[in-house]
């Protein structure tokens, strides 16, 4: 499979177990809106992972949800310089541009679960 594919493969499987957890938790009388912020997602996602034992819920799209975005992430820059065939300064797909690429990833994903105390709930 090419990165490109594998990129949208990834996608779409995180969306289907977004929107179970959204959908669960939608059923389970929880007010949940859709197209948010990220750290609204983070809320909807913790709030799920704290139902799911009491509920009888599975944590499956809770962790592969995340997992698949991650994994997404990192083929960001395959699916960019596939889509822009010009010459890039720094290649992202190969090398060290790669592992900056993954540190970057991984930098957002730690603030991430650093910010979430700051983010609000409504």
């Amino acid at each position: 499979m090419t990165p490109v594919l594998l990129f949208f493969v990834f996608v779409s499987a995180a969306a289907v177990a977004h929107f179970a957890m959204m959908l669960r938790l939608r059923g389970a009388g929880e007010p949940v809106r859709y197209y948010r912020a990220f750290w609204q997602y983070e809320a909807y996602y913790r709030r799920y992972a704290q139902l799911a034992p009491e509920r009888g819920w599975g944590l499956w799209p809770y962790y592969s949800s995340w997992a698949l975005v991650g994994m997404a992430a990192v083929l960001i820059p395959f699916v960019s310089k596939a889509v822009n065939d010009g010459p890039q300064k720094l290649d992202l797909t190969r090398g060290g541009g790669l592992l900056a690429w993954a540190g970057f990833i991984a930098l957002l994903v730690a603030l991430a679960y650093v910010s979430r105390g700051w983010a609000r709930e409504e």
